[in-house]
């Protein structure tokens, strides 16, 4: 793709993604530093950072997206598939997402702390195969924690010790947005 070709509505030319990044990065900087970890919002990361068209995208896509005729059907599917033998099930959900690269799912968990057999659970990790994905990512939040597996399939992504790089960075860039210390008193 040359650096000045589309890449769809609201994301910038490829020669623009590392500026936006960057942009974005330090705008979250100077927000968390204003208010906190707890005051600060997508919103004002985003204003200060200057998105508001790209925002505005993301959530006419997103609002487009959650009135998808084909989503009221998805209890009606899960209950059908949850009544068939596993490799059946297995089998026809794999074939629905041979055309999707990456699939992500988001559970809220329970806000508090949860105990098994006595002992405190740390994290809930969902583990699936692929399922027909290249890709597949799933957060569930467990408390104040946040879990997340990858599942890749090897076929699709031969590099993955490249996946895994390239996550870390991503990690490290997004924990690397804290707040300073504030200034001490002399």
């Amino acid at each position: 793709m040359s650096p000045t070709a589309s890449r769809g509505p609201g994301r910038p030319p490829a020669a623009k993604a590392d500026e936006t990044r960057q942009r974005i990065v330090q705008a979250a900087r100077l927000v968390f530093s204003e208010r906190g970890y707890d005051g600060a919002t997508f919103q004002a990361i985003a204003a200060r950072a200057d998105l508001a068209d790209c925002m505005a995208e993301v959530r006419r896509n997103a609002e487009e997206w959650k009135h998808a005729p084909g989503l009221a059907m998805s209890d009606v599917l899960a209950t059908g598939l949850s009544a068939l033998p596993a490799v059946v099930a297995r089998n026809l959900w794999s074939s629905m997402l041979l055309g999707n690269d990456f699939c992500i799912t988001n559970i809220p968990g329970p806000p508090f702390q949860v105990f098994l057999a006595g002992a405190g659970v740390e994290g809930i990790y969902a583990v699936s195969p692929p399922s027909g994905a290249a890709l597949n990512v799933s957060l569930i939040s467990a408390g104040e924690r946040a879990c997340i597996t990858i599942t890749a399939d090897v076929a699709a992504i031969p590099d993955s010790p490249k996946l895994a790089g390239c996550i870390e960075d991503g990690f490290a860039e997004v924990c690397s947005a804290q707040p300073p210390e504030p200034p001490r008193s002399p």
